[in-house]
């Protein structure tokens, strides 16, 4: 009988440590600017009569970015999107949608917003830390998009930003410790102003715990002027922790001073690093010790494509996604440049629920890859 009751109770621990949810494990972990995005669809006019952009990204503050809400909603427009955003944000519920277990830190004020992000962090079954906001005053950090038809049949997509608490806050040691054990730390370059250490050196703390404990760190550029302005801070970063580099080609070539997407990779490559460099609607440079592969972009319908919002974030999510699983390099690439197909077929930065069966269909090998060099 005893015997009988323990091979029960073995089968029961087996099966639930093989069946346990994505949220008992902890597969990545990130550090964001937590950052709610707001969309809205406008007609062009509203946007030259109150004297606003159509395209490009600008910072503003919550006094200017309550007045753009309040402006759309007195012209009868709705939010058609509302999600938690943030580079890795975006990131984290992709990895969240394919299965992995995620945990995402950063901070948010005391207010609607912050209760909205949390939501939105909740639903897509995303674990998360928030260290205390040192300026909560600032209120929580918001993205307003205003999407428009442009006279070329297409969309132009402007983003005001006021990134409140977001940008400046400390981890415990007790959150450091939580987030370096996870298989792969992946950090944003926001992370690096000089201007707000603390949130750096948290990034750096926990990077050097995730080492220490045997895992990987993981980097995506962001944006060009994070690699520009915040040179230094980033490359000590790739020099002592990230062996993952993930990016767009023009940050790339800002990072490496090089001309082009493949002579940055080269340079990347030099230095013992693997990874991605995105190209756009051209497709993709991934690489590792294995070699340079270049991979080309999903065939999707251009009819389908509504926003470009997070395409490189859920890309990178690819990536990393399917190193974790063991994956090579061009299978990584290959589901990373599908992963991207869906997102921009859908306003904002989140993937569909469905991503995971798209993944385990066969489509991705469909899509084309070319060894560029060794």
């Amino acid at each position: 009988m005893n015997r009988i009751i323990i091979s029960v109770l073995f089968l029961v621990f087996t099966l639930s440590t093989l069946f346990a949810s994505s949220a008992d494990r902890q597969d990545v972990s990130t550090i964001t600017n937590c950052i709610h995005d707001v969309f809205y669809k406008v007609d062009r006019a509203f946007l030259t009569d109150n004297g606003l952009k159509t395209d490009g990204t600008y910072l503003i503050d919550s006094d200017e970015a309550n007045r753009l809400a309040a402006l759309a909603q007195s012209a009868g427009y709705a939010e058609i999107y509302s999600e938690a955003g943030g580079s890795t944000g975006n990131s984290a519920v992709t990895l969240g949608n394919l299965g992995l277990g995620v945990i995402l830190m950063g901070t948010l004020a005391d207010d609607i917003l912050a209760e909205s992000y949390k939501a939105s962090l909740e639903k897509n079954g995303i674990n998360y830390r928030l260290a205390p906001p040192q300026e909560s005053h600032l209120g929580s950090g918001i993205c307003t998009i205003f999407i428009s038809e442009n006279d070329r049949g297409g969309f132009d997509r402007v983003m005001y930003t006021s990134l409140g608490v977001s940008g400046n806050f400390r981890l415990s040691q007790e959150d450091i410790e939580e987030a370096a054990k996870a298989k792969c730390f992946l950090a944003e370059g926001y992370s690096f102003n000089d201007k707000t250490p603390d949130t750096h050196q948290s990034v750096q703390s926990v990077a050097d715990k995730a080492i220490e404990n045997g895992n990987l760190v993981a980097l995506t550029l962001s944006a060009d002027f994070c690699v520009e302005y915040f040179a230094t801070l980033i490359h000590a970063f790739i020099r002592d922790y990230a062996s993952i580099i993930i990016g767009n080609e023009s940050e790339a070539k800002i990072l490496t001073h090089t001309e082009d997407a493949l002579s940055a990779v080269k340079n990347l490559k030099a230095q013992g690093k693997s990874g991605a460099i995105t190209c756009g609607s051209a497709g993709a440079y991934v690489y590792d010790e294995t070699g340079i592969y270049f991979i080309s972009c999903p065939d999707v319908d251009p009819s389908e494509v509504l926003d470009p919002t997070g395409a490189g974030d859920v890309f990178a999510a690819g990536l990393i996604y399917e190193l974790l699983e063991g994956k090579s390099i061009i299978e990584a690439g290959q589901i990373a440049a599908l992963c991207a197909g869906e997102v921009i077929k859908v306003y904002g930065g989140h993937t569909p629920a469905s991503l995971t069966e798209i993944v385990r269909s066969e489509a991705s090998a469909s899509i084309r890859f070319a060894r560029i060099e060794d």
